[in-house]
């Protein structure tokens, strides 16, 4: 749950959502769900109502961002356990190293799961949630992933020769 979400949350949500240490009830670390029934009204799979009376709701947060190919490479699709153990900048930052060093995506994110599994802790509970996560090559329009990935990794060294 992002923490401008926290607080709307907070003061709009009167159907018993409490949001304490980020989450809600304490327990859940997200504020949109497909089940997580018990935050749920009516518990029935099937029952229709509207998503502000629930706790946690199945309505998207949605964003449209025009691709910048210059600023934009990748995409980052994950689930609130690699979140858990990663911030924004630093899962950015570990995929741009290994991108530098020429690993490709299916060997990156392996790497990004053993790093977060490595990370449980037992006194926060982050790296014993489930953990998914996918990249997404940001390519031109008809250019191939070899292509991408040569034209990620020429943009590393030039940025590193900045620094």
């Amino acid at each position: 749950m992002r923490k401008n979400e926290r607080v709307l949350f907070r003061s709009k949500n009167d159907n018993g959502g409490v949001v304490s240490l980020g989450r809600v009830g304490g327990v859940l670390a997200l504020s949109r769900a497909f089940g997580d029934f018990q935050f749920k009204k009516n518990n029935f799979v099937y029952h229709k109502s509207i998503p502000q009376e629930q706790q946690v709701s199945v309505e998207p947060d949605v964003i449209v961002h025009e691709i910048d190919y210059n600023k934009d490479e990748f995409l980052v699709l994950a689930c609130d356990g690699i979140w858990d153990v990663y911030s924004n900048r630093n899962l950015v930052q570990f995929v741009r190293y290994h991108l530098a060093l020429n690993i490709k995506f299916d060997e990156i994110v392996r790497k990004l799961l053993d790093r977060g599994i490595s990370c449980a802790d037992s006194n926060t509970g982050a790296g014993f949630d489930n953990m998914t996560v996918m990249l997404v090559a940001l390519n031109k329009p008809n250019e191939s992933h070899e292509y991408w990935y040569s034209r990620i990794k020429n943009r590393l060294e030039r940025e590193k020769r900045i620094v």
